[in-house]
This record gives C-alpha cells, structure tokens and sequence, in this order.
C-alpha cells in the first residue's frame, strides 16, 4: 500500500489500519472477481479511467518498506492538511480569486 493510501485510511478510520499485520515481503494484491472498475473513476476525467483499470488489473504491488515507521497519525494528519491546502489552492484558481 502506499504511504498516502495508508495515510488517508489511519486518518479516516483508524480502526481500519493494522499496521503491525504490514508485511513488505508480501507483495500480492487480492482479486475481488466481478468487481467494475467504472464503479472507481466514475467523475473521473477520461485520462484518470486506464490508471484504474490498470491498477485494478495489477496482482502485485511495490510496497515502501518503512511504511509501519513514516504512517503515524501525526503524518496521516499533516499529509491530509497538505491535500486539503492543494486541494482548495486549485479550486481557488479554478474560480478566479
């Protein structure tokens, strides 16, 4: 999992994020059959629908061996904030202020 990914879910429910259970050695993703990936990029533009599809297509993943160390919910927190600051950054330019 990347360290954002893992940030965004110990940020939002931390109940959900065992990171003693990390294991950087196992690399394979699990297969969810029938899953659709335009369930994922729905309000996507279009350039963002392949990276889905790819990523959902993936069976392994390159996981960040300090992962358990760099995910704390201070990070989780500040990488939120900066998110959040990005986030209304392009708004802001998007609307003209």
């Amino acid at each position: 999992m990347p360290r954002s990914r893992a940030a965004e879910l110990l940020l939002s429910e931390p109940r959900a994020v065992h990171l003693g259970r990390y294991v950087p050695s196992a690399t394979r993703l699990p297969k969810y059959e029938g899953c659709d990936p335009a369930l994922y990029y729905r309000g996507l533009s279009e350039q963002l629908h392949q990276p889905v599809r790819d990523f959902m297509a993936a069976d392994e993943w390159q996981w960040q061996a300090d992962l358990v160390e760099r995910v704390t919910p201070d990070a989780a927190q500040r990488y939120f904030d900066a998110t959040c600051d990005a986030l209304a950054e392009e708004v802001r330019e998007f609307v003209g202020r």
